[in-house]
C-alpha cells in the first residue's frame, strides 16, 4: 500500500502563503498528501480569516463534491463542519491537523474500496453462502474443517516463513510508480546562491527516523551486537553481522515514520543481547536507509550538505535493488565521471533539480560519496 492517503487543494492564500504552503507540502512533514487542484482534491485547506472569505468558499464549495475541509481562521471561526487551525498559523498546529485529515482520509478510502469490493462480488455471481461452500468442497471430496483447527505452533511456524526475508518494497507496480512521483517532492528549480532559495531546498535531519536508523548501525558495528531503534510501535533493529535491519513493520508505517519528526527524547537506540536471535522481516542496511532518506528529504538537501559542493559517486554496482527518482541512472554515470555539483548535473541532464537532490540524499546515506 502507498503511503499516499489523498491529495489536497490550497485555495485563497495570499502568493507568499501559498509558497510557504507548498514548501511545507514538499517536506518531511506531509503525512501523505499530494497537491492537486480544488475541483479534484481528496480534501481542500482554505484561507477563511473572514465572514466574505468564508461566504465566497461556501458559494464555490456548493459546486463541487463534498469533501473534507480544513480552514486557516482569524477572528471569524470556521463552520462547524469544518477543521480549523487559527491565526497566527503555526507550522505545528498545521501539520497535527493535516494529520487529523490524513487519517480521515485513509478511512474514507478504505470504506470506498470495501464498498467497491463488495459490489464487485456481488455482479460476479459467484457470491455463495457458507452451506454452500461447504457442499461444493464436500462433493470435491476435500475437508471442510477449518484453518483454525491447526495447531498454534504450526501456525505461528508459517508467519515466520512467510515474513522472514518479504521484499522491503512489496508495492504493486501502480502503488510504486505514485511513490515515484511523490518521493521528489514538488520544489521548483531554485538558486542555492541565494539565501532564501538556499533556506527553502534546506531540510534539517535531527529527530528524523533515518538518522536514528543510522545511529543504529553506528552502534551495532562499534559494539558488535545488534542495535535497536526504540519508542517506535514495533521492532527496527539493525544486526550488524548480517548487515541488514530486521523489522515488523508494513511499509506503509515505515514511510509514515520518515516522514515524521520525532521530538526530544521521543527515539532511542540500545544495544541488544548478540545471542538474541533474528525475528521478524530482513532487509540489507542500504536498501532500507536509501527509502528512509528519500521519504525524509522528498527533493529536499539535507542541512549538512551543500547543493553547490562538488562531490563524486563511489563506483557502484546495481543501483536497480533501490527505489531510484527519475533519471536516477543518468545521474549516477554523471557522478562517476568526476566530481560536480548537483546543481552542474541538473544543468547537464536538464532535468529538474529535486531529482538529483533526491538522488543525493539517498547516496549520501549510503555512504556512496567519496569522502575526503
Amino acid at each position: 500500500m502507498s503511503r499516499v492517503v489523498g491529495s489536497i487543494a490550497l485555495v485563497g492564500f495570499s502568493a507568499r502563503e501559498q509558497n510557504l504552503l507548498e514548501v511545507f507540502m514538499s517536506g518531511s512533514d506531509n503525512p501523505g498528501l499530494t497537491l492537486d487542484s480544488p475541483g479534484r482534491a481528496h480534501s481542500l485547506l482554505v484561507n477563511l480569516e473572514s465572514e466574505a472569505d468564508c461566504k465566497r468558499f461556501l458559494d464555490w464549495y456548493a459546486t463541487r463534491d463534498a469533501c473534507p475541509v480544513v480552514a486557516v481562521t482569524g477572528d471569524y471561526p470556521a463552520p462547524p463542519s469544518m477543521m480549523e487551525v487559527r491565526r497566527p498559523l503555526s507550522l505545528l498546529a498545521l501539520r497535527q491537523t493535516l494529520r487529523r485529515l490524513a487519517v480521515d482520509l485513509k478511512k474514507r478510502r478504505d470504506e470506498r474500496e470495501a464498498a467497491n469490493e463488495t459490489a464487485r462480488a456481488e455482479a460476479s455471481g459467484l457470491r455463495m453462502s457458507p452451506s454452500e461452500l461447504r457442499s461444493l468442497i464436500s462433493a470435491a471430496g476435500a475437508s471442510a474443517s477449518p484453518a483454525t483447527t491447526a495447531k498454534p505452533a504450526a501456525r505461528a511456524q508459517r508467519r515466520a516463513a512467510a515474513t522472514h526475508n518479504m521484499p522491503l518494497l512489496h508495492w504493486t507496480e501502480a502503488e510504486k510508480d505514485a511513490l515515484l512521483r511523490e518521493v521528489c517532492g514538488s520544489l521548483s528549480d531554485l538558486d542555492p546562491a541565494v539565501p532564501t532559495d538556499r533556506a527553502r531546498l534546506s531540510i534539517s535531519l535531527e529527530g528524523q527516523f533515518v538518522t536514528w536508523a543510522r545511529v543504529a548501525v553506528a552502534k551495532g558495528r562499534e559494539a558488535k551486537a545488534p542495535a535497536q531503534v526504540t519508542g517506535i510501535p514495533g521492532r527496527f533493529v539493525y544486526y550488524p553481522q548480517r548487515d541488514s535491519f530486521s523489522y515488523d513493520l508494513d511499509s506503509d508505517l515505515l514511510l509514515q515514520m520518515a516522514a515524521s519528526r520525532f521530538g526530544p527524547g521521543e527515539l532511542g537506540c540500545q544495544l541488544q543481547d548478540v545471542a538474541e536471535s533474528i525475528s521478524g522481516s530482513l532487509a540489507p542496511r542500504d536498501e532500507v536507509l536509501w527509502l528512509l532518506a528519500l521519504f525524509t528529504t522528498r527533493g529536499r538537501v539535507p542541512d549538512y550538505l551543500d547543493p553547490l559542493g562538488r562531490y563524486q559517486l563511489k563506483p557502484v554496482g546495481n543501483l536497480s535493488r533501490f527505489l531510484l527518482p527519475p533519471h536516477a541512472q543518468s545521474v549516477a554515470e554523471r557522478w562517476q565521471q568526476g566530481a560536480c555539483s548537483p546543481i552542474e548535473i541538473s544543468r547537464s541532464l536538464g532535468i529538474p533539480q529535486r531529482y538529483v537532490f533526491s538522488f543525493m540524499a539517498a547516496a549520501d546515506a549510503v555512504d556512496l560519496f567519496e569522502r575526503n
